[in-house]
């Protein structure tokens, strides 16, 4: 078997140590870059992950004010009409023409009697009591018409218990001696208004009361009739449900109310008014309405938005919903309003579908970058490897094979007896300097034992 000569197999160890140094140039630069795009990507995804989170948050946080400001609105009107139902000035207006009217009417019943020419003057009177006495009005607010005298003895009244008293010295509960003010009404005006405090039948706290006065001057009578102010707070709340009823914005979003019973007082839809919503429950098994019930006790007017399911006007599947709720505690009201999110949610699916599709996108360039730089490194590492080949080789093996050959050369040239000159090999500072010095030692001591074999000759 032909034995491979010293140059061959240096070149093959240097081609071999080139290629293992390439090959771990290239990995360990193939690891460092996956490790830097794999960080680079994930750091991406996870930044573009975090814009979408936020994305979602801040559309809801857009409804969520909006609703906010909407519902303020909403209770700001309610308050609006609370306080009209508690302006008792403003009450007492709108009572007067309606109670004056009454006594009006009154008097002329008894100025008719008192003309009758059949009946004598205490049969009028008493006729004319009785059918004063008998007037109701307005029912569920309880009215009625009373009759005393310049004397303030009490004639006609709904409470038959006081028929007969002298109640000059009665006091209302602001201390008015309202009596008093009303003869003295009769007596220097003839007629005229004058308000006081009084408990309304069936009731046990008294409320102002708007009365008109009007004297009977014949007979000494002083004919009146009043109403309870706080009586047109059910008309104002009828009022107030009404406007929440109409308001709308957007597309066909309202507004509702229901009282703390969860009985529905104001609605979109029609058939959900005076319906209790006590047990109702959404598409996810909420009570919502219990939920209403506690952001409104909870929270009161500052309010809280919660998310459920309900059906779209005229619709029957339920759909999600979103909806600020405030309470309005002097009323024992919820009111509410919300928006249909289901197109939220197609927003923020879309922005997922553009946000995945961006990081998709970063992946392809990310990878697309990888092989660009990793041709780049794998050209530079084959041009440093056959630059390291032909340096080795051309620097060190060949000029080591060479000089290796004429040493050889000159041990043949020895053993011939013939003169060699490797100087240039022996003054090398290195093995191969030594190597070549002891050639020359042996040259001449083959050549002395040359010269001595010829001389024994001759």
């Amino acid at each position: 078997m032909a034995q491979k000569s010293i140059g061959t197999k240096l070149n093959v160890g240097l081609i071999l140590f080139a290629v293992i140094m390439a090959a771990g140039i290239t990995a360990g630069s193939i690891i460092l870059l996956r490790g830097y795009s794999g960080k680079s990507i994930k750091g991406y995804v996870e930044d573009m992950d975090n814009i979408q989170k936020q994305y979602g948050k801040d559309m809801y946080s857009l409804h969520e004010s909006r609703l906010k400001d909407l519902t303020q609105l909403a209770v700001s009107t309610v308050k609006s009409y609370h306080k009209e139902a508690h302006d008792t000035n403003r009450l007492a207006e709108k009572f007067r023409p309606r109670v004056k009217n009454v006594v009006i009417s009154a008097y002329h019943i008894i100025d008719h009697i008192s003309k009758m020419p059949k009946l004598k003057e205490e049969e009028k009177k008493k006729l004319a009591l009785e059918t004063i006495g008998a007037i109701r009005y307005e029912d569920d607010l309880g009215n009625y018409v009373f009759v005393h005298d310049t004397e303030g003895i009490m004639l006609a009244h709904v409470k038959s218990n006081l028929v007969g008293t002298n109640m000059l010295e009665y006091k209302d509960k602001k201390g008015k001696f309202y009596i008093k003010d009303f003869i003295k009404t009769g007596k220097t005006k003839g007629e005229g208004f004058s308000d006081y405090w009084w408990v309304r039948p069936g009731d046990t706290d008294p409320t102002l009361k708007v009365t008109y006065l009007k004297l009977f001057k014949k007979w000494g009578w002083i004919i009146g009739s009043g109403t309870h102010a706080l009586l047109l707070e059910q008309d104002i709340k009828k009022q107030a449900l009404e406007t929440i009823g109409s308001m709308r914005y957007g597309d066909n979003d309202y507004f509702w109310v229901n009282d703390y019973d969860q009985k529905m007082l104001s609605h979109i839809t029609p058939a959900n008014v005076g319906k209790n919503f006590k047990d109702y429950k959404d598409a996810k098994g909420t009570k919502i309405f219990e939920k209403f019930l506690s952001i409104a006790k909870r929270r009161g007017e500052e309010g809280e938005s919660m998310k459920y399911w309900w059906p779209k006007p005229g619709q029957s599947e339920p759909a999600p919903k979103m909806s600020f709720i405030r309470g309005f505690a002097d009323w024992n009201w919820v009111v509410g309003t919300g928006v249909y999110i289901d197109y939220v949610e197609k927003q923020i699916e879309l922005q997922k579908q553009k946000v995945n599709a961006q990081v998709e996108k970063q992946k392809s360039e990310f990878q697309s970058t990888l092989r660009f730089y990793f041709i780049i490194i794998l050209g530079f590492v084959l041009i440093l490897t056959i630059s390291l080949i032909f340096i080795f080789r051309f620097s060190l093996i060949q000029p080591l094979v060479g000089r290796v050959k004429r040493l050889t050369s000159a041990a043949d040239m020895i053993s011939t007896g013939e003169d060699v000159d490797i100087t240039d090999i022996s003054k090398r500072e290195d093995e191969i300097g030594e190597l070549g010095a002891a050639f020359e030692r042996m040259s001449v001591s083959v050549k002395k034992l040359l010269e001595a074999v010829d001389q024994d000759e001759d």
